[in-house]
């Protein structure tokens, strides 16, 4: 099995496996040339056009936290002179959930018709009556 091969090693004799100098260190590291022509440029930067500001890049999922969930309701065991009048009941807050709903679904299928028919005006057809 260890045919060939030496099996013990002489005490002041030096180790073979390891390598006696390490690679050379270097005080710096540049990239190839071929790389650095790669780097965009300043004004070619694909950043440049996203707006700078997180409010503007929000989409509609991350708009919802601005939403009210719990807006301030009648107390129904106060006395009956003591309520200031602002406090909407559970009948307002649904009306206006409802009001808000279908206005999110009108600008919806707004934009869905924008996005089919962008130009806005449709083609003139002979039949169409001038």
């Amino acid at each position: 099995r260890y045919a060939g091969l030496e099996t013990s090693i002489a005490p002041g004799e030096p180790v073979e496996d390891e390598p006696e100098t390490g690679p050379r260190s270097r005080a710096t590291f540049t990239a190839p040339k071929q790389l650095l022509e790669a780097v965009p440029q300043p004004s070619e930067e694909p950043l440049n056009q996203r707006s700078q500001r997180i409010a503007d890049r929000e989409d509609e999922y991350h708009a919802r936290r601005q939403r009210v969930l719990s807006p301030s309701r009648v107390d129904a065991f106060a006395a009956s002179g003591d309520s200031s009048g602002q406090e909407r009941t559970y009948r307002d807050v649904m009306a206006e959930n409802d009001v808000a709903r279908q206005k999110e679904e009108i600008q919806r299928k707004l934009a869905e018709q924008q996005a089919l028919d962008p130009s806005g005006a449709k083609k003139r057809r002979p039949w169409d009556q001038p």
